[in-house]
């Protein structure tokens, strides 16, 4: 007997359904008009599947026994995910749509939040914010910023990520809110930062797709660090319309916002 669904809608259009209780899953690729199914490879029961808001192809199944796996090619292949292999007894595994650089993982754990796709996990549960024994259900806001979060009782909390530093990590506090302006922009977007210590900062631009599109160093002004974008590529031409990941990094810092171009 099946008694829930997993279900999810990949960008390209095609819909995703792992039944609980099955070691299998269906997809649609033309919206449920027809479906085909796939079997897992592996013997555990799915308990979350999350797809990939900017890799249509890209799918993640949490099962029993504390293991995500992965497939690039909407579930016919499965490998274990190494981002997660040191965390057990899944519970849920979102990604930001608008910010598809961060991953958030509940699990028995804590409560963990990656800014590089899984390459690092900060554990925010050591702020006291989210406890994951009182946990029900967790839900992440498009942008990424905000986390909501359901405890016991049906009561509901928010958590907003940019304005929260995590006590365990130094380099969480090295640089203070980053600001872009204005946002959406049309001709030129303006990029600040104040900085507490003397480190180079590089602006890393790319596509919701993962494609690179810009990359330069930021100079340094007085105590603060700043850049404009007016909107082109690494070849000078100008970008289309959309929306566009800005990643900064220098050292052991890293941060990302999203931003629209609308020309």
């Amino acid at each position: 007997t099946i008694s829930t669904m997993l279900l999810e809608f990949t960008s390209d259009g095609g819909i995703i359904i792992a039944p609980s209780g099955t070691h299998a899953i269906h997809k649609s690729m033309d919206f449920g008009v027809s479906w085909e199914e796939t079997m897992f490879g592996f013997s555990q029961y799915p308990n979350f599947l999350t797809t990939h808001p900017a890799e249509s192809n890209r799918l993640f199944l949490g099962v029993d026994g504390g293991l995500i796996h992965t497939s690039e090619n909407h579930g016919e292949d499965w490998t274990i995910w190494e981002g997660a292999t040191q965390f057990s007894e899944f519970e849920a595994f979102e990604i930001a749509p608008l910010n598809p650089w961060r991953y958030y993982l509940f699990s028995s754990d804590g409560i963990f939040i990656s800014f590089d796709q899984g390459g690092n996990w900060e554990d925010w549960t050591l702020n006291n914010v989210l406890t994951p024994r009182r946990l029900q259900n967790l839900w992440v806001s498009p942008d990424g910023r905000f986390v909501f979060t359901q405890s016991n009782h049906y009561q509901f909390n928010r958590l907003d990520v940019e304005s929260v530093s995590v006590v365990h990590t130094p380099t969480k506090s090295s640089l203070t809110k980053i600001r872009v302006y204005p946002n959406p922009f049309n001709s030129i977007l303006k990029i600040e930062t104040e900085a507490r210590q003397t480190k180079n900062l590089m602006l890393n631009i790319y596509e919701l797709t993962g494609r690179k599109i810009f990359s330069q160093e930021l100079k340094k002004i007085g105590s603060q660090f700043m850049i404009d974008w007016e909107g082109k590529d690494l070849q000078g031409q100008e970008c289309a319309s959309g929306i566009y990941i800005l990643k900064l990094e220098g050292g052991d810092f890293h941060a990302t916002k999203c931003v629209t171009y609308a020309k």
